[in-house]
């Protein structure tokens, strides 16, 4: 936060790059937040400042810290309609979250036209993350990262930075949705086996099993509810005027 540490975060990386940047003339600037938390932080340092629009997709504050990130939270002053807030239900999978991401943040990121993408990549959106209660698989960062990178190409002449985010299976998650989303920015197209001397090294460190894929495959239903089409015509209703688009 602007003036104080919160949750996990001291200091607020995406929105000190974003700051630099403003600095150096460079507007305006969209940030994506994918992380299963509310980006509150960057939400909270630019919410009046029209340069610099806000995406943020998480649980919804109704079950998780920090209790934030509601539609109606839009920005204020000059900044109003810059601050869009996708809040998902508990449960909600792959498609859902997809459906959800490509609903808002696509035609918000052209409408807006910015120069840069800033983007917190975000993994405790995972099925099994401790901390929170969505279920997402490794199938929804590939898709997120190749939609990020498209959208950078087309918006931005391929200007996005990006950062890493909430994670809280260390060894099983987080180093296989990174590397995913780093091997779509570098163009790698990545073998589905994981090396053999990775795995070993790290089942040593943590005594148990780690995924020998990249891909994995869900062991539930995996659709989109009617509580996330709700949001999303809700968000689409509530920010999509602010943009001159039809909700």
């Amino acid at each position: 936060m602007p003036a104080r540490a919160s949750g996990f975060c001291v200091y607020d990386d995406p929105a000190v790059a974003i700051a630099w940047l403003l600095e150096q003339g460079v507007h305006p600037i969209a940030y994506v937040d994918v992380d299963v938390h509310h980006g509150d932080g960057v939400q909270a340092i630019f919410y009046d400042d029209p340069r610099v629009l806000t995406i943020s997709i998480h649980e919804s504050g109704e079950f998780l810290f920090p209790g934030t990130g509601f539609v109606t939270e839009r920005g204020t002053g000059p900044g109003e309609g810059t601050a869009v807030n996708v809040p998902l239900p508990p449960g909600a999978t792959d498609e859902a979250w997809l459906t959800a991401f490509r609903a808002v943040v696509p035609p918000l990121v052209r409408a807006f036209a910015p120069k840069v993408i800033v983007s917190q990549l975000g993994c405790d959106t995972h099925a099994t993350d401790p901390l929170a209660h969505l279920r997402l698989t490794t199938r929804a960062y590939r898709e997120t990262a190749a939609e990020l990178h498209a959208l950078a190409h087309e918006v931005t002449h391929g200007r996005w930075l990006a950062t890493g985010g909430g994670g809280y299976q260390w060894a099983r998650v987080v180093p296989r949705a990174w590397t995913i989303a780093f091997a779509e920015m570098r163009d790698v197209e990545l073998p589905d086996a994981i090396p053999d001397g990775w795995i070993e090294r790290v089942e040593f460190e943590v005594r148990g099993e780690v995924p020998a894929t990249f891909s994995e495959l869900p062991d539930w239903p995996d659709r989109l509810d009617g509580e996330t089409e709700l949001t999303i015509e809700a968000v689409r209703r509530a920010c999509f005027p602010f943009f001159g688009l039809g909700p």
